[in-house]
C-alpha cells in the first residue's frame, strides 16, 4: 500500500517516542480515513484502521487470528 510505516523515523528511539506519544493519529482518524478511501477500498481501509488501534483490546485480532482472516477485506482469499 504504502512505502513507509505510519510513524517511520530513522531513529528507533525517536520512532517509538513517536508511536506512544502520538495523540493526533486517534484524533485524526476521520481524516486519515477520508484520504485513504481517494486511493484504496472501503474494506481495506476498515482492515487497516481496525489493525493500528492503539488499544490492543481494541484491535483487530485481539481476540485471535480468525477475528482478522473474517474481515470482509479477506472474503475473496481462497475463492
Amino acid at each position: 500500500m504504502e512505502s513507509r510505516p505510519p510513524f517511520y523515523e530513522s531513529n528507533q528511539k525517536v520512532m517509538f517516542h513517536k508511536i506512544h506519544n502520538d495523540h493526533l493519529f486517534n484524533q485524526n482518524i476521520k481524516e486519515i480515513t477520508k484520504k485513504m478511501l481517494k486511493k484504496y477500498s472501503p474494506d481495506l481501509v476498515d482492515f487497516v484502521i481496525k489493525l493500528l488501534k492503539k488499544d490492543p483490546k481494541q484491535r483487530l485480532g485481539y481476540n485471535g487470528y480468525k477475528e482478522i482472516m473474517d474481515h470482509p477485506w479477506f472474503s475473496n482469499i481462497g475463492k
